[in-house]
């Protein structure tokens, strides 16, 4: 028997590299299990995007569901957070088509060809509490492999996650032989989990590669899963080596050449052909101080190629550069130049503490939790960034006098 695994369709929101096409993640999905025989589909949560997708989502998916019953394909599913009522509402009224495990956040299993699988759903858009606490071993009492479906944080150490929460040694701990789980859009595996993400990047911060989860049965035993890409759009970071550079037809010719070069690499590492590639450039090295980066990069998002028929694109940048400028020198003047250089070569966290903790108090609040605010990290770069076109302005003005 073949299963199938995966999670965050997000039915209704477009894919960052199409126009159009809320449904395209269901589609891909069901034409590759169909095309490659599967006998079972699991998705762990979120196949809708929110409770008000009902009206534009029904049709498209309970048409997918139909061709996957046609198919001989059998759906088992958990409802997550963004989906936890309109994904149930469907699955009473498509009962034919589609199996909800752990509906109002009560464990529950079904038994399909010799395998058990065992599931619990989000019983609303937040959930504080670990859904373990209320697993029933007696759900274990199978002689046959187990499959486990859970739309949580994976955790190492419970600290008050607003989605269902778990430690990974509480999946350990039990006879699944994998839990397939739901929540973040990353694929990844550790342990007995295997984090499903979604199976085409929905925005451009879902870098790498896409897909599902394949696993097979052979004579009673589970193989362990094995991740299969089935998205034909990657997006990607790519470091481009502006160092030397004097002046901005250098910069634009090397901006080609990059992007060349990693469609070349995604191409290679790539299981099926790219159709888009989307790449975030960071730009690495001591550029001449003449050089006004923020003006050269000015209409970069709307640089694109097409090479052997993959739309490669660039959907940001990031300034690693570094000066041509002695910083040590700068730091010892009096004035802004002194205070940007001093900030440039010290990395004072005092204002990188003070946004980790707004940060923090936002993500707690119950009205922001749901909201994808950028991390430490980000506004890390984003300050530095901030800093070094500020300084670089300075110098090119105190030249210009």
């Amino acid at each position: 028997m073949k299963i199938a695994a995966c999670a965050d369709l997000h039915l209704d929101r477009v894919p960052a590299f199409l126009s159009s096409g809320g449904d395209y993640a269901m589609r891909l999905v069901a034409d590759y299990v169909i095309a490659h025989g599967y006998d079972v589909l699991l998705l762990s949560g979120d196949v809708m995007d929110s409770e008000d997708s009902w009206f534009s989502c029904y049709g498209p998916l309970v048409l997918q569901l139909q061709r996957l019953k046609n198919a001989g394909v059998h759906v088992i599913a958990v409802a997550g957070n963004h989906d936890f009522r309109v994904f149930s509402q469907i699955a009473g009224s498509d009962s034919d088509k589609l199996s909800i495990l752990g509906h109002d956040g009560k464990w529950s299993f079904e038994d399909f060809n010799g395998v058990r699988f065992i599931g619990w759903s989000f019983p609303d858009s937040w959930f504080k509490t670990d859904p373990m606490l209320s697993y029933d071993r007696t759900l274990e009492d199978f002689s046959g492999p187990m499959i486990g479906l859970l739309h949580c944080d994976l955790m190492s150490s419970l600290h008050g996650s607003n989605y269902a929460g778990v430690l990974s040694s509480e999946l350990e701990n039990t006879k699944a032989r994998c839990w397939m789980l739901g929540h973040i859009h990353q694929s990844g595996a550790q342990g007995k989990a295997f984090y499903c993400g979604s199976p085409v990047p929905l925005d451009r911060s879902e870098k790498g590669f896409h897909g599902i989860w394949s696993i097979e049965e052979k004579n009673g035993v589970l193989l362990s899963p094995e991740f299969v890409q089935i998205s034909p759009a990657v997006y990607s970071d790519w470091e481009i080596k502006a160092g030397s550079v004097h002046d901005r037809q250098e910069l634009e010719n090397r901006i080609a050449s990059g992007c060349k070069a990693a469609f070349y690499s995604l191409s290679d590492a790539s299981a099926i052909p790219l159709k888009s590639v989307g790449l975030n450039l960071e730009f690495t090295g001591a550029t001449d101080r003449n050089l006004d980066l923020d003006s050269a990069l000015a209409g970069i998002k709307d640089f694109s190629l097409t090479i052997e028929e993959t739309e490669v694109s660039v959907t940001g940048f990031t300034d690693h550069t570094e000066f041509d400028t002695d910083l040590e020198q700068l730091s010892g003047r009096p004035g802004p130049i002194g205070v940007l250089a001093k900030y440039l070569l010290s990395r004072s966290n005092t204002i990188e503490n003070g946004i980790s903790e707004s940060l923090a108090r936002v993500q707690n609040g119950p009205y922001f939790s749901c909201l994808d605010i950028k991390g430490d990290n980000d506004f890390d770069n984003e300050i530095k960034e901030a800093a070094k076109r500020l300084l670089r302005q300075m110098l090119r003005q105190e030249a210009a006098v």
